[in-house]
């Protein structure tokens, strides 16, 4: 996998989050992290995994930018945008894990169409616990 250029490390808290705030490129047609993290291990549950980027290519001709978000190298959600300026990608999901889980949450990017450059800046995942109660 491609290494995407980037002028600042990814920051991985104890709050099962991941961020990577600076601009990073790919003139590559190839997926390329801006996040790779594996979470600690979760208790068993329902988690929300939350997630937000902006993406843009260099040109509005003839190419564009692919951003998306993988669970343990599962597509969940996925964007294409071809203009030069920048656009949200962003949502959430709920997932279920097992005791001791520790799911691999991706955010990828690539190059699609012509020779150009695409970019990501601003990314942001979160795994957060849920509770779901019946009303009594």
């Amino acid at each position: 996998m491609t290494q995407a250029t980037t002028g600042e490390d990814i920051h991985f808290s104890d709050a099962q989050d991941a961020k990577s705030a600076g601009t990073s490129t790919n003139s590559t047609t190839t997926m390329t992290d801006k996040i790779n993290r594996t979470v600690h291990p979760l208790a068993a549950g329902d988690y929300t995994i939350g997630f937000f980027c902006e993406i843009k290519t260099d040109t509005d001709d003839t190419s564009g930018v692919r951003a998306a978000l993988l669970v343990d190298s599962a597509e969940k959600a996925e964007c294409n945008w071809g203009k030069s300026q920048w656009h949200s990608f962003s949502g959430e999901a709920i997932f279920t894990f097992s005791e001791g889980d520790t799911p691999q949450i991706q955010m990828q990017f690539q190059r699609i169409g012509a020779a150009a450059t695409a970019s990501i800046r601003r990314a942001y995942v979160a795994l957060v616990p849920i509770s779901i109660t019946a009303p009594d």
